[in-house]
């Protein structure tokens, strides 16, 4: 934005994670990518005293940057954009240490997350004297002049006051002159859900200190993992009306949050259009679920990380049931194996499908023995031959069975399994 702002151009490529400056605007080539932002969650908020309805902050794409507000469902009247402070919120691939581990009971770790492969986790027991904290490593710039949402997702099991907070203070180092946590704390055991909540400012804030907190359980231990836990910062509210409604782009814009006067009572969405400089790898479906494998009755935690022009999403559960979101969770009420599919869309309707497979176990399901398909407690060539036969469609497996033959863990059955097995035998 601020390139903008200087009558220059910045192209941010968020595959690399490269930039340059645009030196001959003339030969400046761009591309324009159509999407949809669907079901956005909403809470009872004030606008002006008058009752409203607020979304949670909808993220925008990573290809390119928003330019255009093509349209929306009727009773929206403002909308803001805004900026993630938290450039790596996800806790991956972050280079340095944003975050201060300073105990046994929290630190990340790789068997539970939202997504991406890395969570946050604190570890509580009753006989604890004072509730776990996890804090930035430094303080951060604050602007006390723009609104803030903190955000994140937050998965509990006996779980008290678990919440995020927000500390502000005048300087790098000194007391704190405000501290603020997220609208509702998390009690008891939850799944994966998104929580967000408006941060108070102060005139005197000049800097930001992020919290995740856990409370002393009332009885035995606590867990609590957070992810993609951050700060968004807003520009001014305007009014949605007046289409399209332009936006100076490039721009550094993560995210949009619209207020509406009733929330819809079907599908809705927010039509918009990003502008890309430059050339973007070619579409490639990449469907990740953070947990393949459950018990039935379960949810099931989905996430993306296709690569190229992505401007919409579709995933599709049980061959008939359509999810318009990102990152979608589903439950999968019976024992089965199911295929999901991904198919998303770039420039001019180009679109690419991948499948993922998820295995829903049963209750009193017996513990699988790898390569062992028919559970006989022993490997053997019949095994090698009944994963051929269910790669050919003659036969089909039951969970367990699927489980037993994926040797490689990637969630399908194919030759390479059918030699993995042979391997094992002999």
């Amino acid at each position: 934005m601020r390139s903008r702002e200087l009558d220059t151009y910045v192209h941010v490529n968020q595959e690399t994670n490269r930039a340059i400056v645009v030196m001959d605007t003339l030969a400046l080539f761009s591309q324009e990518l159509d999407y949809s932002i669907w079901d956005p969650i909403w809470k009872e908020t004030n606008l002006d005293g008058e009752p409203y309805f607020v979304s949670n902050p909808l993220s925008i794409p990573d290809a390119g940057s928003l330019s255009k507000i093509i349209g929306g469902f009727q009773p929206i009247t403002h909308f803001r954009l805004g900026r993630e402070k938290i450039w790596m919120k996800n806790f991956e691939d972050e280079g340095s240490s944003l975050w201060n581990f300073n105990s046994n009971s929290e630190f990340l770790q790789d068997s539970v997350f939202r997504r991406g492969g890395t969570a946050a986790f604190q570890l509580r027991y009753d006989y604890a004297l004072d509730n776990v904290i996890t804090n930035l490593e430094d303080r951060l710039p604050f602007k006390n002049e723009y609104d803030h949402t903190i955000h994140g997702y937050i998965k509990t099991e006996n779980g008290k006051n678990v919440t995020l907070q927000i500390r502000l203070t005048e300087g790098r180092s000194g007391e704190s002159i405000l501290t603020a946590s997220m609208d509702d704390s998390v009690q008891g055991t939850k799944s994966w859900l998104p929580y967000w909540g408006d941060v108070p400012s102060h005139e005197n804030a000049n800097f930001f200190d992020i919290r995740m907190s856990s409370d002393v359980p009332e009885s035995g231990q606590s867990q609590t993992w957070f992810d993609d836990v951050g700060l968004v910062e807003w520009d001014s509210l305007q009014l949605f009306e007046g289409f399209p409604i332009s936006v100076m782009h490039p721009n550094d814009f993560n995210y949009i949050q619209v207020y509406a006067t009733q929330t819809p009572v079907a599908m809705a969405g927010i039509q918009l259009t990003n502008t890309i400089i430059g050339d973007l790898p070619s579409l490639d479906a990449i469907p990740k679920a953070a947990n393949p494998v459950i018990t039935a009755p379960g949810k099931v935690h989905f996430y993306d990380e296709s690569k190229g022009p992505v401007g919409n999403w579709h995933w599709v559960f049980m061959n008939q049931i359509n999810v318009y979101q990102r990152h979608p969770t589903f439950h999968f009420f019976d024992p089965g194996i199911y295929e999901v599919s991904l198919t998303i869309t770039g420039f001019n309707g180009e679109t690419d499908t991948d499948y993922i497979t998820v295995v829903a176990l049963s209750s009193d399901a017996e513990e699988y023995i790898l390569g062992d398909v028919n559970g006989d407690g022993s490997l053997t060539v019949v095994d090698a031959l009944l994963c051929a036969n269910y790669i050919l469609g003659l036969l089909e497996f039951a969970p367990e069975a699927f489980l037993a033959a994926d040797i490689d863990g990637n969630g399908s059955i194919d030759v390479f399994d059918v030699l993995l097995i042979a391997d094992l035998f002999d």
